[in-house]
């Protein structure tokens, strides 16, 4: 599911909250 794939980046990117700001959008 994409929301797996978030998930997944979010591990690897703990650090960057502007690139998970962008995958949630």
């Amino acid at each position: 599911d994409f929301g797996d794939v978030v998930v997944d980046v979010n591990y690897l990117n703990v650090e960057d909250t502007s690139t998970e700001e962008k995958i949630f959008i």
